[in-house]
Parts: structure tokens; sequence; C-alpha cells
């Protein structure tokens, strides 16, 4: 690759990109067509690649393209979170993405955006919520600037922060059991709707039912907790949900047991690149999340 590629060229590809062609982008951007143009052109040539496909109407990004608009977008971020953090505190304006597991981006996340959107105002935070693997593989992209989840090995160059202990239950229909505990044996004896083997859940579902020398053949596996509650709710089976989720359900067909014997916890922290820039409000962010623990005990 050549040398000379600069933040206007990265800006004015992503624009074209966002706007679908160059009388929009350039107007965006405040060029003229072929000022843009031109912009494009050099930006190939320091690649030399060909980004764009000139003779589609509109313009479309070739493969070549898509793949370069992907890391130039990561890096137009990097640069606004790296000067934001030393001119202003987020007071005129900002962004914090953050990569969440779908419980906790319904069960924490709700409580802690309105607290910060009272202090912060300008700044906007958007939600990816996802499972654990692509959490991860997000904010070591830089396609988020903060993971939340359960996060049982995230390798190197990325750090956690322990928030809060989130205990494994039981989820049944009102007919199953006379009492609020249950063990994971008793479990065991019945079909189960687990999730798939990628989840953190299903992980530690395994190492005790490995430990305990229970021979465990899911009824069904399935990706997202929502689905496994709604088997549950059809009469196919119990599933294990974690109990920050229990107080979604619809507890007129549905009971949460506590498993015991032994009792299970998922840890759940914030997740972040390690050389990442902190801006003052993202720091802020993370301090409201984190004192969220209290609440979700």
């Amino acid at each position: 690759m050549q040398q000379g590629i600069t933040i206007r060229q990265l800006r004015g590809l992503v624009t074209l990109a966002q706007t679908g062609g160059v009388t929009a982008a350039a107007n965006k951007l405040g060029l003229s067509q072929s000022g843009l143009s031109l912009l494009l052109q050099t930006l190939e040539t320091s690649v030399d690649a060909r980004l764009i496909d000139r003779s589609a109407r509109p313009l479309r990004l070739t493969l070549a393209g898509e793949r370069f608009v992907a890391i130039a977008e990561r890096i137009l971020e990097d640069v606004e979170l790296a000067s934001s953090s030393v001119r202003d505190d987020g007071s005129r304006g900002g962004r914090i993405i953050v990569a969440a597991l779908p419980t906790l981006a319904a069960a924490l996340l709700p409580q802690a955006m309105a607290r910060f959107r009272r202090q912060h105002p300008h700044v906007t935070i958007q939600v990816r919520d996802a499972l654990t693997e692509e959490i991860v593989t997000r904010v070591r992209a830089g396609d988020a600037h903060l993971g939340l989840g359960a996060f049982l090995d995230v390798g190197e160059g990325l750090a956690t922060q322990p928030l809060l202990r989130d205990r494994l239950m039981l989820l049944a229909g009102r007919n199953f059991g006379d009492g609020k505990k249950t063990t994971w044996r008793a479990a065991a004896k019945h079909p189960l709707v687990m999730l798939t083997r990628d989840s953190n859940i299903r992980q530690l579902a395994d190492r005790v039912f490995v430990e305990q020398r229970l021979q465990v053949r899911p009824a069904f596996e399935v990706s997202y907790i929502s689905t496994a509650v709604a088997l549950v709710q059809a009469g196919f089976g119990l599933t294990l949900v974690p109990q920050l989720e229990a107080r979604f359900f619809n507890r007129s067909r549905l009971r949460a047991l506590t498993l015991a014997e032994p009792f299970v916890d998922r840890e759940i922290s914030l997740l972040r690149r390690r050389n990442m820039t902190m801006t003052p409000y993202l720091r802020d962010f993370v301090d409201i999340v984190a004192q969220m623990q209290v609440r979700a005990k």
C-alpha cells in the first residue's frame, strides 16, 4: 500500500457509501462533485484497488470497497473519540455503542441510559443486542465501545470489569413442583430446552451436568432465551434462565425456581479494548452501568 491516505479521503468514501451518490455526498461534505471524485480517485490510487463500481447507477462499492469502508468507519470513529477526549466532556455531542446480551440490554441498560441522558443529553447511545461471541468480536474490532455480558475467555487485548453475579434458575410451567427451589438432578429428569453451545449459560450448565455425571440430551437447542421461554410456555419442557430475566416472565403461566446443589452464578462484566480512548462521558457511562449492580441484586 502506498503512503498518503488521509482522513478526508476516508470520510469521502464513507459518506459516499452512506448517501449512495456523488452529488449527495459532495453536498454533505461541502465539496464540489469534481472535488469529491478526485478525492476518491486518489484514494483508489493509494490503496491500488478499485473501491467504487462507476458503471452502476446509482454508484455502488466493489467488494474491496465494502471491506475498506468497514475499516474506514472504525478509523473515523477512533479519530472522533481521540478528538473528543481532549476537547470536551460530551457537551457538544458524541456517541457510545454498546454490544450487550439481550437479557442485559433489557434488564440493565434502559435504567443506565436514562440516568446517563440526564447528565449528557447530547451524547447518543446505540445498543447492539448480540450473543457473547459477537459481542467479543464487535468490541475487539472497534465496532462497539463496550460489551456487556458474561465472558469466560476474551483473549488478549481486551479487559473486563466485573459488575454483578447473576444466578441461574429453572423456568418451568406452573404445575412443576411445589416449592421455590429445585436441584440440577431433578431438572435433568425432564425434557430440557437448552441454549446453543456458544452460550455462556449452556457452558455453565454443561459443566454442572458433567460434574454430577448427569446424562442430558436437550429436547431442543435454540439461540435465544426468548425462543426457549416460548417453548416452555407451549409445554415442551424446562429451560435455564438468568435471574435478571425472570422479571419479564408471564408469571401466570411460568415459574422460576432457584437451582441448587450447586448454586451456579454467571459473572456479568463490562468488556472494552485495553488501548481504547476513554472519553470523560464514556467513563461516566461506565460508572453509571457499574452502579446498576445495586438495583439488580
